[in-house]
Order: C-alpha cells, then sequence, then structure tokens
C-alpha cells in the first residue's frame, strides 16, 4: 500500500497514535512545478509506503519512497522527526524487498543486488547512520528468499537455480550456520516471539505454488509440519507477539477461498476460524487490558494436524 504526498496534503497522518502531526518536507521533489495544473501534480507526487515499526521501539522506522525519483529506502525517528535517506542506488532499492529492522530498531536491513537483476545480499546498517555491511558476502550473489531478524541473529534464506534454496542462520560472532537446503523453492516466513524457533513455506513436494509449512528450530530440526496436500496452499504469517506462545497464522484454502486458521507448532493442533465469528488472537489485548489466548468458543475449532 502506498500514500502519496498530495493524498496527505503534503503532511504525514499521526500513525503512532500520540497526537504528534510529521511533517515530511522532502515529498515537494523539485520536479512538480507549483505552477504545473493540480492532475499532473497528482500523478507525479512522490509515493511512499506504509513503514515497518521496530518491534520494541516504536520510534524507529523504514519506509520506501520515489522522493529522490526512484524508490529508496528512509529511515524515520519519530522521536525527533528526522528522516534519513538509507540507500541510493542506480536502480533503486526496497521495491521488490522491502526494508526491514531488527526488533530494538537499532540495525536496518535491505537487499543489494546488482542493477535490479535481483541476485544479491542483504546488507545491514545501524539505524542512526550510514555504513552497511554485507550479510553472507562469502557466498554467491543470490535471489532473496527472504529474512527474518532476532535480537542477536539473522535466518537468511537465498535460491539460485544451481542450488536450489539454502537458509542459514547467522551470527555476529560465529560462522553462518546451514540449516535447511532443497533443489526446490522454499522462503522464510518469521521468528517465534521467544526466537526458539522459526517458520518457512515450501514446496519440496514440487508445487510452488501450492507451498507447505514447516516450523524449524535453530539447529534446523523439524518440529512441526503442515501440508493440505496436492493444489492447496498454505501461507503462513503472523507468530503470537507472546512470548512463550508457539502458535501462528496460516492461510489456507480448504473450502475455495483464503481463510486463517491458527497453528500450535507445540501441538500440532491447527484451530480454523468460523467465518461468523469474532476471534480473539493470541497475545492480542482484551477489553480488561490483558492478553489471552484463542479458545475453540472464540471462533476458532480446533483438529490436529495430519
Amino acid at each position: 500500500m502506498w500514500i502519496t504526498s498530495s493524498a496527505v496534503g503534503g503532511r504525514e497522518p499521526d500513525l503512532g497514535g500520540n497526537g504528534r502531526a510529521h511533517t515530511l518536507d522532502f515529498l515537494t521533489a523539485p520536479t512538480i512545478a507549483t505552477t504545473q495544473t493540480d492532475w499532473k501534480r497528482r500523478y507525479r507526487a512522490a509515493r511512499v509506503s506504509l513503514p515497518t515499526w521496530a518491534r520494541d521501539d516504536p520510534d524507529r522506522l523504514v519506509y520506501t519512497s520515489n522522493a529522490s525519483g526512484k524508490y529508496e529506502v528512509y529511515a524515520w525517528d519519530r522521536a525527533t522527526n528526522e528522516h534519513r535517506q538509507v540507500t541510493d542506488r542506480p536502480a533503486g532499492t526496497g521495491y521488490m524487498v522491502p526494508p526491514r529492522l531488527d526488533p530494538a530498531g537499532k540495525r536496518i536491513y535491505w537487499f543489494d543486488d546488482a542493477k535490479g537483476n535481483e541476485l544479491g545480499h542483504f546488507r545491514v546498517e545501524l539505524f542512526g547512520r550510514g555504513g552497511s555491511e554485507p550479510i553472507l558476502e562469502e557466498l554467491a550473489p543470490a535471489y532473496s528468499a527472504r529474512i527474518a531478524i532476532a535480537s542477536s541473529f539473522e535466518i537468511v534464506g537465498r535460491s539460485r537455480s544451481d542450488e536450489g534454496t539454502t537458509i542459514y542462520l547467522v551470527r555476529d560472532d560465529a560462522a553462518p550456520k546451514l540449516v535447511y537446503s532443497h533443489p526446490q523453492s522454499a522462503a522464510v516466513v518469521g521468528i517465534s516471539r521467544d526466537e526458539r524457533l522459526f517458520a518457512i513455506a515450501h514446496s519440496e513436494h514440487g508445487d510452488s505454488r501450492n507451498r507447505a509449512l514447516r516450523v524449524l528450530d535453530l539447529d534446523g530440526q523439524k518440529v512441526a509440519e503442515l501440508w493440505d496436500g496436492p493444489g492447496k496452499g498454505l501461507e503462513p504469517s503472523r507468530w503470537s507477539p507472546a512470548t512463550g506462545d508457539e502458535r501462528l497464522i496460516v492461510l489456507h484454502e480448504r473450502q475455495g477461498l483464503k481463510r486463517p486458521l491458527i497453528f500450535d507448532a507445540a501441538t500440532g493442533i491447527r484451530m480454523h476460524a468460523r467465518s461468523s465469528s469474532r476471534t480473539t488472537i493470541a497475545g492480542e489485548a482484551s477489553s480488561t487490558g490483558s492478553t489471552s489466548r484463542t479458545s475453540s468458543s472464540s471462533g476458532f475449532r480446533p483438529s490436529r494436524a495430519a
């Protein structure tokens, strides 16, 4: 989803609910003359993606914008209302592989390919200043199979026609550790809140359009698996935000439409949404301010994974 500068009247709406208005002066690109007609200015206005927050620091965000003439990555410190252009590459950055932040908001991750050919490496730099470093530089450039970022490590996915998919656990103080490898395509989905498990969507069965879900530990050992069979895909999404809760939301196609289920990696139990019921997701605040765990009475019915 994108926001144009003309759509917000030259100002960024407050995205944090704290009553502060934040100006985005850089969106008034010099190529948009004030003498141009309104409809031309709307079409030529800079575009801004919705931002991504740091999990543990809501004042630190990253987003992409084409205010410079091409899409690049920007860092936004809401505490000071400072916007910094992080990247400046000939073919642009962040449009195909969105930038990410670590949970503390201290590091920015973005994908660096060669002239937009999509073969490259992830890079990381500190939030407040430039000077990026490549991740897995010793390996050949590859397509991104996504990245999941924890407090002290990253799960980095890469894909090449001559290697298939490889996924590495990367720490600052240790050699990269291969935790997954297969000739078929796969992608990293995310890391559990306690940072013990991570999920991937894979096509080891040979159908990259209709993938299966696998949950692995940091040694690459399979913890749980979910597959709906030929012609039915699964799209793993968010892990529960509650510490110790090893469930994640998964979209399935069992009724011909994409619908959510909640999969518990610890027990193998999956809970299917009842379309007429309102659902409370694990870790979501209730009216009393506490967090709740979904039960079959909350709009999901349980079953055990095959």
